[in-house]
């Protein structure tokens, strides 16, 4: 894995000094989601689409794994939860994966700030606040089998 232009933050002054190798980082995370020897992906890594399943969508971001609204919901809490708290040991960035089109993997050091990292709940939810009138609807489908007739009810009923 290639590791790209974004150099790793330098620990702060006086701070005991932290490995920013990718390996090493992956292989001390600590999170509930975001846990051991994971990686953080950016968005739309074509490479994890399973192609074997139909129909194929083409351009289809990623299929997120999940059994109902609520669990997915506080996996993406938690998630946020782990990114913060990882932040905090590689000056406010996080170690982020991200696929080129030839399917080479690359990480990246990303900036994080508190208010920079937010679930689709939270982003739905500011959008409310400011007055756009949009619904939040989510009917979680898995990757790693065709959507469930109840699925496509779900998706109509919206």
């Amino acid at each position: 894995m290639a590791t790209s232009s974004n150099s790793p933050p330098s620990a702060a002054a006086g701070a005991a000094a932290v490995s920013m190798e990718p390996d090493h980082v992956m292989n001390y995370r600590g999170g509930s989601v975001l846990g051991k020897k994971t990686i953080l992906k950016s968005d739309h890594f074509p490479g994890c689409q399973n192609k074997r399943l139909t129909p194929q969508i083409d351009g289809a971001p990623n299929y997120r794994q999940g059994i109902n609204r609520d669990r997915v919901e506080q996996m993406e809490f938690r998630l946020k939860e782990d990114i913060l708290l990882e932040s905090t040991r590689y000056g406010n960035k996080i170690l982020v994966t991200d696929e080129l089109p030839d399917g080479q993997m690359v990480d990246q050091w990303e900036p994080v700030m508190h208010d920079s990292v937010k679930t689709p709940l939270e982003v739905y939810e500011e959008l409310q606040e400011e007055g756009y009138l949009v619904d939040y609807e989510r009917v979680p489908i898995t990757d790693e089998k065709s959507p469930k007739e109840g699925d496509f009810d779900d998706l109509f009923a919206i």
